[in-house]
């Protein structure tokens, strides 16, 4: 039923803006994307770094947001695409009637009503979520701060439930990730600060090579000098051996289980 909801209504939930940064992302895809974004901040912040610029970035942990959707927020968004109110209504009743229960060994507890969140491993919820997400990505793109190639903005990057922005301006730096907690706020969403990295790719000729000091939801964002997200590191000298040496293991690895 899910996939003959999905093609009567993909075509709504698809992104409207040809340019957008935000990616439905459905779980065993997560690391092909992840690979992709990186490689694109990879080659932005190059770009910006043999110019003489640095780059600091930002890499948020959104915690279980897929659990967090709201759905009267959802359905309100579903409505603005002009999705068929015939489908809203009809996902409307799988949530609002959706069920779950916990199993403890051999026993099982009461069954209850869940009032949030998308049903992973659906072939609706990625493109939800996206769509849950997408006003965010809008809201990025209105600051007009970021970096610029050519006439070419980019200031974030969004694959599942990982939001990753960066700016080579200071003083813009604060702004974008609290335009991200305003969003959050509203939407359900909790950021973890523990897991939320701030790095830094320092040009050689800076002035200034201090990652900047950062807040998220009243709490101060840690700085590292690396960052890994499913196995792929990125690291603030930009280095391309320590992926390609991942990805050689990884070889070996499958190649050993023939």
């Amino acid at each position: 039923m899910e996939k003959i909801t999905f093609k009567n209504t993909k075509r709504a939930l698809r992104n409207r803006n040809a340019n957008k940064t935000a990616v439905p992302t459905a779980q065993p895809q997560k690391k092909q994307l992840c690979v992709y974004c990186t490689f694109l901040l990879k080659q932005t912040a190059s770009y910006f770094v043999t110019h003489g610029s640095s780059v600091h970035a930002v890499f948020l942990d959104a915690s279980k947001a897929f659990d967090r959707v709201l759905h009267m927020k959802l359905f309100e968004k579903l409505i603005q695409r002009n999705v068929p109110m015939c489908f809203v209504r009809l996902l409307k009743h799988w949530y609002k009637e959706q069920t779950m229960q916990i199993k403890w060994g051999k026993h099982f507890f009461e069954p209850f009503h869940v009032s949030n969140g998308v049903r992973q491993g659906r072939v609706l919820n990625p493109y939800l979520f996206a769509v849950y997400l997408d006003d965010l990505s809008n809201e990025l793109s209105n600051i007009k701060a970021g970096c610029y190639i050519g006439e070419v903005l980019l200031n974030h990057l969004m694959f599942a439930d990982d939001i990753w922005v960066f700016c080579p301006s200071v003083r813009w730096l604060q702004r974008i990730p609290d335009v991200c907690q305003a969003y959050a706020e509203s939407h359900g969403i909790i950021f973890s600060c523990n897991k939320t990295v701030c790095m830094t790719f320092k040009a050689k000729r800076a002035k200034s090579t201090a990652t900047p000091v950062l807040k998220l939801g009243g709490q101060y964002v840690k700085s590292d000098d690396q960052y890994k997200c499913l196995g792929i590191a990125l690291d603030i000298e930009l280095p391309d051996g320590k992926d390609i040496q991942r990805q050689l293991r990884y070889q070996y690895c499958v190649a050993n289980k023939l």
